[in-house]
């Protein structure tokens, strides 16, 4: 049976003890040592929009936004140089290996298929990269979801890595055999 103060939510709210399982959410809880039973009733909240001004970025349009994004997008390659070792060594890879496939005597095609699978290269290390610093910074303890997620991002850049090998075995690779050969 229902307290003085259940009793009055009750009323305020204009509705019978019937009437709960409509509600989202009924809240009965064991208060104080004299285990008053108090009720605390929520209605279901009608979805609200986000209002216009809730995130900076979603306010700036524009040539402003552009401008924005684009030195976030700077700020985060700076990170990655200054704080991601493997990015630094794989950008060190990337750098030859461009100047390299537009130097070669393929057609315009195979260039963009040579440099595109090296810069994807760079791009699946820093998801990789976002990835990990968002699990380390949600806990440095090990949990197995943690290792799960770091080892999948790990296994992206892989795959990424092989499918660039595979691109340069087939496009450049006649191509520096003849020039080996010779």
């Amino acid at each position: 049976m229902l307290d003085m103060h259940a009793a009055r939510c009750m009323r305020q709210y204009n509705i019978c003890a019937g009437e709960l399982p409509r509600f989202s959410r009924v809240h009965l809880t064991l208060v104080r040592r004299n285990l008053t039973l108090h009720c605390k009733m929520t209605t279901p909240k009608a979805h609200q929009p986000e209002p216009a001004n809730a995130n900076r970025m979603k306010s700036v349009s524009g040539l402003a936004r552009i401008r924005n994004a684009t030195h976030y997008s700077m700020q985060g390659l700076s990170q990655a140089v200054h704080h991601e070792a493997s990015f630094r060594q794989e950008l060190l890879g990337v750098i030859p290996a461009i100047i390299i496939a537009l130097l070669l005597p393929v057609s315009p095609l195979a260039k963009v298929v040579l440099v595109a699978s090296v810069v994807l290269v760079l791009i699946v290390e820093l998801l990789n990269s976002a990835i990990e610093a968002t699990v380390d910074r949600v806990s440095l303890d090990r949990h197995p979801l943690a290792g799960r997620a770091k080892d999948l991002g790990s296994a992206a850049v892989f795959l990424t890595l092989w499918l660039a090998v595979f691109a340069w075995l087939m496009i450049a690779g006649p191509l520096l055999w003849s020039l080996v050969q010779k």
